[in-house]
């Protein structure tokens, strides 16, 4: 009992140390400059933002254009129930290479 009870104890610090090490490689100031020249790259992040209470009786409609990239929406979304926002209709699609 005693024997299991160290074996697990080792084996749980163990675990733990090989996978925080590899924390201690990490360059976080080149991987933000990775993402920030992923970015600049030739994409330019023009959006356009429209928003009007009249076209939906008692709900906001959000309209959003833009280039088609990883994550908008979700990050739209996530920003609007952090507000306290509920989303009723959703409607996303491409139009022109362009998300809309």
């Amino acid at each position: 009992r005693v024997a299991g009870l160290v074996g697990g104890i080792i084996g749980v610090s163990f675990g733990c140390t090989l996978g925080l090490v590899n924390l201690f490689f990490v360059d976080e100031q080149k991987a933000n400059m990775l993402k920030l020249q992923a970015l600049e790259d030739g994409q330019e992040f023009e959006f356009e933002v429209e928003i009007d209470n009249t076209i939906n009786p008692g709900l906001t409609t959000v309209l959003v254009r833009g280039p088609d990239i990883d994550g908008v929406l979700a990050s739209i979304t996530a920003t609007l129930a952090s507000h306290g926002c509920s989303i009723v209709k959703l409607d996303a699609g491409l139009r022109g290479g362009d998300g809309v």
